[in-house]
Parts: structure tokens; C-alpha cells; sequence
């Protein structure tokens, strides 16, 4: 029982720590469960590039073969070979590739946010959890005191990544405990609703413990943020129109390309529902 107290204590000494790990931890498995999302994405944009020049230089060479250069039959059988270099394979695997470079720059992207502002024990003045709550409380507010899209779009951005982290996480569980009693007690019936249960637990236990902190971490984060692009001398007064507009639009790529693939990847994941599914499965 020692090591396990002094574990538990290294730990709680650096919660900070503990809470970005695992909220960072969420996020790239949210990433990574959109990973079909993006690979499907990459293919499609890569095969219509393809189809494109393919047209192209078919209709190059058969209007060069008009002109008496080389016969239409040649034209045919070049266009052919073109359309021939890059097939479905080469594709597929580019667009693993490039799906993945999107991954990477999606956490890095995020990975700011996520580390986020953490208040350390010693920071605290407020003790209790409703004096945390009320702090936290008059961080939000001074948080959304400007609008800007990179304040607007991290709320669900975080969130969506994150519900999909836990819920494949949970998932991952499901197939432990199921192997698990496989293994120890491959005839009782139970075993699939005891193991989707545990997943769908662990998936909430998870959501409850990080996902309220990320999220007030991020908005935190984009904050300062915004506070870095302004000068000392335009605290104090506000800033010109022209500022203002661009502070506003600040988080554009964030709103318009990273929300909607995390808005899609959490609303086209099928866990939560498979889960419930199993756990009353057979009873």
C-alpha cells in the first residue's frame, strides 16, 4: 500500500500535469478517430486531381493527333499510359500519407489550446468546489469579453475531438474486457454486457474528469491570445476599426475547416450507440 500512497501522491502533486496529459491524450484520439473522415476526404480531392489532368492530356493529344502529328490510335494509347501511372493504389497510399500530415497539423494546431492555462494549487485563493466554480465562473466572462472566431470555434472544436478521444478510448476498453472474459469465462452469457458497460463507464469516468477542464483551459488560452496580438498602449482604449476586424477574424482556419471535421467526426461516430447497443444485447 506505500507504493501505491506515493504514487497517488507524485501524481496529485502535479495535476496540472496529470489534466493536460490526459486531455491531450483525448484530443489525439479524437483526431485519429477523423482519421477516416480525412483519408476519405484526401482520396477524393486527389482522384478528381487525377481525372482532371487524365481529361487534360487526353484532349491535348487527341487535339494534336487533329493536326496530322501522330495517328489518333497512338493519342488513345498514351492517354492511356498516363491515366495508367498513377492507379488506385498509389492513391490510396498518398492519400494515407497526406491524411495523416493532416492529423499531425491538426494537434499541432490545437496542442496550444489544449496544454491551455492551468491554475496551480498554490494559485488558488477560492477553496471548495463552489469557489472554484464561481472562479471559473469570472474567468469565462472575462474571457468572452471580445469576440473573435478563435474564442467562438475552440469551445466545440475541443469538445467535439475530445467526446470522440473518450468514446474510443471506451471502445478500446470494450475489447480488453471482452477478450478478457473470453479468456476467464468464455461461456458466461453476461460477459458482452458486463464488457460494454465497463467501456461506456470508463468513456463517461473520462469525459467527467478532463473534458470540463480542457475545455475551460482552451478558452483560457484563447484569451491570452488575443490579449499577445494587442499592444500595452491599446488596453486601455479601443483599438481601430480596421484592428478590430482582424482581431475578429482571428481563428479563421480554426472555424472553417478544423470545427467542421470535428463537428462531423463526433456526430458520425457510432460508439456511443454500439456500446448501449451491447449492453443490452441478449438480455
Amino acid at each position: 500500500m506505500g507504493f501505491f500512497t506515493a504514487l497517488s501522491h507524485f501524481f496529485g502533486a502535479r495535476r496540472r500535469f496529470v489534466r493536460r496529459l490526459g486531455s491531450l491524450c483525448l484530443v489525439v484520439l479524437g483526431v485519429h478517430a477523423a482519421g477516416d473522415l480525412i483519408d476519405n476526404g484526401v482520396f477524393a480531392v486527389l482522384d478528381k486531381v487525377d481525372l482532371f489532368f487524365d481529361e487534360l492530356v487526353w484532349k491535348v493529344l487527341d487535339t494534336v493527333a487533329g493536326w496530322g502529328l501522330f495517328s489518333v490510335d497512338r493519342a488513345a494509347d498514351w492517354s492511356t499510359r498516363f491515366a495508367d501511372w498513377v492507379d488506385v493504389e498509389a492513391k490510396q497510399t498518398l492519400g494515407l500519407w497526406l491524411a495523416l500530415i493532416v492529423e499531425i497539423g491538426v494537434v499541432l494546431v490545437l496542442l496550444d489550446f489544449v496544454w491551455g492555462r492551468r491554475q496551480a494549487s498554490h494559485d488558488v485563493k477560492e477553496r471548495g468546489i463552489k469557489g472554484e466554480f464561481m472562479r471559473s465562473v469570472r474567468e469565462l466572462g472575462e474571457a468572452f469579453t471580445a469576440f473573435d472566431l478563435e474564442r467562438v470555434a475552440i469551445v466545440p472544436v475541443v469538445l467535439c475531438f475530445s467526446l470522440s478521444g473518450a468514446l474510443w478510448a471506451g471502445r478500446g476498453l470494450e475489447t480488453i474486457f471482452s477478450q478478457l472474459f473470453t479468456d476467464v469465462a468464455p461461456l458466461w452469457r453476461l460477459g458482452v454486457n458486463v464488457a460494454a458497460s465497463g467501456g461506456l463507464l470508463a468513456a463517461l469516468l473520462l469525459v467527467w474528469r478532463f473534458v470540463p477542464d480542457l475545455v475551460d483551459g482552451a478558452i483560457l488560452r484563447a484569451h491570452d491570445r488575443a490579449l499577445e496580438q494587442l499592444d500595452t498602449k491599446e488596453l486601455d482604449k479601443p483599438p481601430p476599426m480596421k484592428k478590430r476586424l482582424r482581431m475578429a477574424l482571428r481563428g479563421a482556419p480554426l472555424a472553417f475547416v478544423v470545427l467542421p471535421l470535428a463537428v462531423v467526426s463526433v456526430f458520425t461516430e457510432g460508439s456511443f450507440l454500439e456500446l448501449i447497443g451491447r449492453i443490452g444485447a441478449a438480455l
